[in-house]
């Protein structure tokens, strides 16, 4: 739905300004690396020493709500966040089966 709606090419360029955005906080605080390879997000918090950690806990909320709002405006087709309604058909299991 999104590459009907002609933002295929502009995603990629979003989500390197969300990147950059993480980066730009991370490198404001400064000292922030982990002490082994592992995991990103929040399974990455117990490798960052020295009690830097709350330095990438704020980029990390920074990736998530950056990334939140990116999405939002520019990521979302405007016909998904109209209100649909159901057309109440249901589904009989009986009839699912018969065609097996």
């Amino acid at each position: 739905m999104i590459a009907s709606s002609g933002k295929t090419l502009l995603l990629p360029i979003l989500a390197m300004a969300g990147a950059g955005q993480v980066g730009a906080v991370i490198g404001a605080i400064g000292n922030i690396g982990a002490t082994a390879i592992g995991p990103s997000g929040i399974a990455l918090i117990p490798l960052i020493p020295d009690g830097m950690w709350w330095g990438y806990v704020l980029g990390l909320l920074a990736a998530y709500i950056g990334g939140f709002v990116v999405t939002y405006f520019f990521g979302v087709p405007k016909e998904a966040m109209e209100p649909t309604e159901l057309d109440g058909s249901t589904t009989n299991v009986d009839d699912l089966l018969s065609n097996l």
